[in-house]
């Protein structure tokens, strides 16, 4: 094991009974996890990072435990970001016309009130092709 992955599986262990106070009524469910990770042994530094990086209190213990002995491999608590699971995709919106013009107007919030024609003064008229 390389000096950084050996820092991790510290960690890992001696984290295991902080847990209680740091986490409540999950830190079972969490030691668990951290017991199963800790048997396998092999390539599982990264595992451990990313499942003490899920509850700030565990996060901000692990950034300080690492910390003190090297750079760490977790992020700045204080800056942490995780993307948002999954990929993007269209959100459709109801579109409005005017019937009159060619005045068309989207909805970009639920509640959000449809406007008149500026031109005409007249109701804007949802179009078909916004109801699927």
């Amino acid at each position: 094991m390389t000096g950084h992955a050996r820092s991790v599986v510290d960690l890992a262990k001696a984290i295991r009974p902080e847990l209680p106070a740091l986490l409540g009524a999950e830190a079972e469910e969490v030691d668990t996890a951290l017991g199963r990770l800790l048997a396998r042994s092999t390539e599982v530094e990264q595992e451990i990072l990313t499942l003490l990086q899920r509850w700030p209190a565990t996060r901000e213990w692990a950034y300080s435990y690492l910390g003190r002995t090297h750079d760490g491999g977790l992020r700045d608590p204080g800056a942490a970001y995780y993307p948002l699971t999954g990929t993007g995709g269209v959100v459709h919106s109801e579109t409005y016309v005017c019937p009159e013009c060619d005045q068309r107007w989207r909805r970009r919030a639920v509640g959000q009130a449809v406007p008149a024609c500026p031109e005409h003064d007249k109701p804007l008229v949802r179009t078909p092709d916004s109801e699927t």
